[in-house]
């Protein structure tokens, strides 16, 4: 039996972003038929990027969705405007498609959830817990027993080590790094190149080597 292509329109749609990186490889890798797109900046309204047309706002979304529409993607990078749209989806009960790299390497009793988008050469190893509408980057690693919650984004050469807990809405700067053990509290950032070797405490920004505390959020 041929499975066929899901239909299916994005949220978000900033080209120079990670709204391009979706799009690119959707389209490269022929993983869905994307049928339109839905951003709040009313001069794209009308208009197509990348040729595929903008149908409308995000907030009247429930009212212009086109026939034959199987899910939706939701392609920012900002942790805070993911989890609006997450919630408008979830109030209309409109299903949210995982868009995932062919090339990343994902152990085959990792649990995904929702509306997830993994790049290129991403390694996320055993038993690992992947929450609802997070992204982890480019060649990003998440190794065993991680947990990582809603919302989360991990940039690009980011790695975390085993058993790492990284709650809700956090984002992970390019390249930082997590040992073993470690918990990130939600709504914290961790700067680039940052190397975590302790908790971290809700809703703080940490930088450095080792990381720590400049700014409370």
């Amino acid at each position: 039996m041929i499975n066929q292509k899901k239909n299916i329109c994005i949220l978000c749609s900033r080209i120079d972003a990670h709204g391009g990186v979706v799009q690119n490889i959707i389209k490269e890798h022929n993983l869905f038929n994307l049928m339109g797109i839905f951003d709040d900046n009313p001069e794209l309204i009308g208009r197509c990027i990348d040729g595929v047309p903008v149908l409308g706002s995000i907030k009247d979304l429930p009212n212009n969705i086109p026939n034959s529409i199987d899910g939706f993607f939701i392609s920012t990078g900002d942790n805070y405007v993911r989890e609006k749209c997450y919630n408008i989806l979830n109030v209309n009960n409109l299903n949210l498609v995982n868009v995932i790299h062919p090339s990343s390497l994902i152990s085959k009793n990792v649990k995904l959830g929702i509306g997830i988008f993994v790049g290129q050469n991403v390694v996320i190893n055993n038993s690992s817990c992947i929450g609802d509408c997070a992204i982890i980057n480019t060649s990003a690693s998440i190794d065993h027993d991680n947990l990582i919650g809603k919302f989360v984004n991990v940039s690009p050469g980011c790695h975390t080590s085993g058993r790492v807990i990284i709650q809700s809405n956090v984002f992970l700067g390019t390249g930082s790094i997590i040992i073993p053990d470690r918990i990130i509290g939600e709504h914290s950032i961790v700067g680039a190149g940052s190397i975590v070797i302790s908790d971290i405490r809700p809703n703080c920004k940490v930088v450095g080597n080792p990381a720590r505390v400049i700014k409370n959020l």
